[in-house]
């Protein structure tokens, strides 16, 4: 395996159809969603980690434990580590392993300290499509599972943008709404940035190409025909509404605008977009409770999440 490739993305994105794409050229293996580097990462950090065994001493004894030989050799072990599970989807001789996981976008840092010769693919998507996509997709049209995925939005796309700035002169980033208009273009492009030769092979029965393990999300029929724009306004549906229309809102004035700016959108130019919806009152008693409970639900497992246990390190010695 010459090296891992990643795709960076916020859920619900296109990353799933992106990665069914490159892996029907001959020289990319992939898996579902490995997930595998977020608890390697989020072990020498103190905070972002529930577990069992106390986190917060787990950090205090493997950063003790990594200080004894340094950062750079525990992320030289931790590469070595990783990429021979890698090497191991690699069964064909494929030079490149490609790891689609959504929520990478927290370790982004991290993966390039570990893979500093690694293949790094951006994938932007307009905020208020994704929003649309997470009501549909993740919540059944409905808002009482926002409160999983809201973090994803407001502070994800910032962390995005902030990834994308660190990487921009040795990766390669595009639009979802750029690239369903016009795959083949975009394709190729990513072909010659992994200096692989494009396979046109790689857009033809999307639907039947198998990849191992459950997690990803489903591609649509269509994909089997071809890929299009058909679903670029399905959004609008999704965020109408008196009511949501002011949680959509309320989601995107959370992202600062420089992070709009750094993926090529207009923060200004979505506002508006949400003021043009429909502001009918169709389900608003439902979205009021569902919304509003989700978000009782997301305090109490912040408070659970965030809580300090007291660590006494002499007893725990």
């Amino acid at each position: 395996m010459k090296s891992p490739i990643f795709i960076f993305s916020l859920p619900r994105s296109g990353s799933t159809l992106l990665q069914r794409v490159l892996s029907g050229h001959s020289e990319i293996a992939t898996a579902a969603e490995p997930w595998i580097l977020l608890p390697l990462c989020y072990a020498t950090r103190q905070e972002g980690i529930l577990s069992e065994y106390s986190n917060s001493t787990s950090f205090l004894a493997i950063s003790d434990f990594v200080s004894g030989f340094g950062k750079d050799e525990y992320n030289e072990e931790l590469n070595n580590f990783v990429s021979s599970l890698y090497q191991k989807y690699c069964a064909n001789g494929e030079i490149y392993f490609l790891d689609k996981t959504p929520r990478y976008y927290l370790i982004i840092n991290d993966i390039k300290e570990m893979f500093p010769d690694a293949k790094f693919i951006f994938l932007f998507r307009n905020p208020l499509h994704i929003i649309g996509s997470i009501i549909d997709t993740f919540s059944s049209g409905g808002l009482d599972k926002m409160y999983h995925y809201e973090d994803d939005i407001t502070k994800g796309f910032g962390k995005l943008s902030n990834g994308y700035n660190l990487l921009k002169n040795q990766s390669y980033s595009l639009m979802y709404e750029d690239f369903v208009a016009a795959p083949a273009h975009y394709i190729k492009e990513i072909c010659t940035y992994l200096e692989i030769e494009y396979q046109s092979i790689m857009l033809d029965s999307l639907l039947e190409r198998k990849i191992t393990g459950r997690m990803g999300d489903s591609v649509r029929s269509n994909y089997s025909r071809k890929i299009d724009v058909s679903g670029l306004n399905k959004w609008e549906k999704s965020c109408s509404g008196l009511y949501r229309k002011s949680v959509v809102r309320s989601i995107i004035e959370k992202i600062p605008a420089e992070a709009f700016e750094i993926q090529g959108y207009s923060k200004n130019d979505i506002v508006q977009d949400i003021k043009s919806l429909n502001h009918h009152f169709r389900g608003l008693l439902k979205d009021f409770i569902q919304y509003k409970r989700g978000n009782m639900i997301f305090l109490f497992k912040r408070y659970l999440f965030h809580r300090r246990p007291r660590i006494n390190l002499k007893n725990n010695k």
